[in-house]
């Protein structure tokens, strides 16, 4: 995710050797380098000047030795942020909440968007929602390991996506269930 006119660089790792790298975003070539001198350079980099959601999208590098060309990389989606609104974020029942109980994120964005964006942070991995100005991210029964800062954005295009909300931080109390192979229990009668 790059913020909306903010710098981006993509990295092309290949081989010691490569005489060329070309850079294809959403299956054209892009951008290509040629290395010098090739023998000593196994990696280059593409800039981008600034983040906008003409620059968004699927990105993929190759090079080539001699006349033989690599298979493609591994596609690399970037997202702008801060396009149009803001979104607001809230928990239910609240930002504090015992270990066990149900908690559900709302992510509501007045700008009419289909397709919400839950992230936690330190986490790479992003939860999808739907709905017309609101979406609902039921959590279930949570742990400890819920505890964090969250935030929101509205999608506008797989690319495109909003500011982000204002972060929420989940604090979730009480004991995990203790190892039962540990626990014992003691029974006695008292004369």
């Amino acid at each position: 995710m790059v913020p909306k006119e903010k710098p981006a660089t993509i990295y092309c790792q290949g081989n010691y050797g490569a005489v060329e790298y070309q850079l294809h975003f959403e299956g054209s070539l892009s951008a290509v380098e040629r290395p010098k001198p090739p023998e000593r350079i196994n990696k280059v980099k593409f800039h981008i000047p600034a983040m906008t959601s003409r620059t968004a999208g699927r990105y993929s590098c190759f090079y080539r030795v001699g006349e033989l060309w690599s298979e493609a990389s591994d596609s690399l989606d970037l997202v702008v942020t801060g396009m149009y609104d803001t979104p607001t974020l809230s928990v239910h029942p609240g930002p504090e909440v015992i270990s066990g109980e149900k908690v559900t994120f709302y992510c509501h964005l007045g700008t009419a968007t289909s397709t919400f964006f839950l992230l936690k942070e330190g986490r790479s991995s992003v939860q999808r929602g739907y709905g017309k100005v609101q979406a609902e991210f039921p959590m279930g029964s949570v742990t400890t390991s819920h505890r964090g800062t969250y935030r929101c954005f509205g999608s506008y295009n797989s690319h495109a996506w909003s500011f982000p909300s204002e972060p929420v931080k989940l604090l979730v109390t009480g004991e995990e269930s203790p190892d039962p192979h540990t626990s014992r229990c003691h029974a006695y009668l008292e004369p």
